[in-house]
């Protein structure tokens, strides 16, 4: 299976783009292969990257046609408008998460175990401290994505045919900044959370 993430437009300026969107695909690996062979007929060059800005309105007709023909392919996509909120609400956002990774430690150190996961979890929140606010909202945006991709799809795939997919998870992400960091929070904010009402973490 092939979960593709890709960003477009600006996190940090709404004079830069009104919005920012946040978009994931799931495809399963046959139909990740039907995929690459209608790309490669339509573009004429395997591998080769297009960009949305250079695909005619025509091109683009074609790839929405290929894709709503075939239910493995699915997507859903984050829409961030610049005007729907305030700088300072997303500081505020910051704040708070780093505060309930904090309580977290605490309680974790009440138990005196886990210290690895102790280390862990401050490497996280000095990390999630040091970012700007849009990379922040970023990272946000992906979790909520992931989160979104294993309500919605995951449940799906449960009931697909075996043959057309070995489970094996490729993620693909296509950050424009920073993606092994991104990457590494947002896992470990997806667990953190998952685990936020097991007492014994």
């Amino acid at each position: 299976m092939h979960i593709f993430v890709d960003e477009s437009g600006q996190f940090n300026s709404s004079e830069q783009s009104k919005f920012a969107v946040m978009t994931i695909v799931t495809l399963s690996d046959r139909a990740h292969d039907n995929f690459c062979n209608f790309y490669s007929s339509t573009f004429g060059a395997e591998g080769a990257r297009a960009k949305s800005t250079d695909i005619d309105f025509s091109t683009r007709e074609k790839i929405i046609k290929y894709v709503k023909k075939y239910p493995e392919i699915r997507y859903a996509a984050f829409v961030y408008d610049h005007h729907s909120t305030s700088e300072d609400a997303i500081a505020m956002h910051q704040i708070r998460q780093v505060k309930k990774i904090e309580l977290g430690i605490e309680r974790i150190r009440l138990t005196a175990k886990h210290q690895s996961l102790i280390k862990d979890l401050e490497l996280l929140r000095n990390q999630l401290r040091k970012l700007s606010l849009p990379d922040y909202l970023k990272v946000i945006l992906l979790v909520e994505i992931l989160r979104e991709w294993s309500i919605t799809f995951a449940f799906d795939y449960f009931y697909m045919d075996a043959k057309r997919d070995d489970w094996i998870m490729r993620h693909v992400f296509d950050m424009q900044n920073n993606p092994p960091t991104f990457i590494r929070l947002v896992y470990s904010l997806l667990a953190f959370s998952s685990n936020v009402l097991v007492p014994n973490v």
